[in-house]
């Protein structure tokens, strides 16, 4: 009975442990998110005047990938936050 109840409180320490370093990836993902926001924000997609399309793809795409990146912090940050 002994050995069972401490091996119960070993493995609740282990389980605390694993969930307080969720934490530092809260953390990352809130940083990381705050970035993306800040270049979704500064990066104009150019008018129908720009002659190159290459210039309108590489913006269109530099906002996907910041909404994409956005989106996975918003979500990583809730999750871990609510884990840990």
């Amino acid at each position: 009975l002994a050995s069972s109840l401490m091996a119960e409180v070993v493995e609740v320490n282990r389980a605390r442990i694993r969930l307080e370093g969720l934490n530092a990836y809260a953390v990352i993902a809130a940083l990381i998110m705050n970035s993306a926001l800040r270049i979704f924000t500064t990066t104009c997609v150019p008018g129908a005047r720009v002659d190159s399309s290459l210039e309108r793809a590489i913006s269109i795409l530099v906002l996907l990938a910041s909404t994409v990146s956005i989106l996975a912090g918003s979500y990583t940050t809730v999750v871990f936050t609510l884990v840990g």
